[in-house]
């Protein structure tokens, strides 16, 4: 997902003919940086992917995607 408004987006991932009772994660988002913020020489790891680990129970997810921001969820 990625997010070019001014404001958090709310979101609902349904994970159709999921079986299990319980799904994991991991989130890796990349925001709270300015749109000219970038990486250089001297700063190569300003910018990165912030990972969270996540469960969810039954198959629907509810996200808030913060703005400006970009969003990968990945389920094990």
């Amino acid at each position: 997902m990625v997010n070019v408004q001014d404001q958090p987006v709310t979101a609902q991932i349904v994970l159709e003919d999921i079986e299990k009772e319980t799904i994991v994660g991991t989130i890796f988002e990349m925001s709270g940086y300015e749109l000219s913020d970038e990486n250089s020489f001297d700063t190569p790891k300003k910018i990165l992917p912030k990972p969270k680990d996540i469960t969810i129970t039954g198959n629907t997810l509810n996200y808030e995607f913060p703005k400006h921001s970009i969003t990968v969820v990945r389920f094990h």
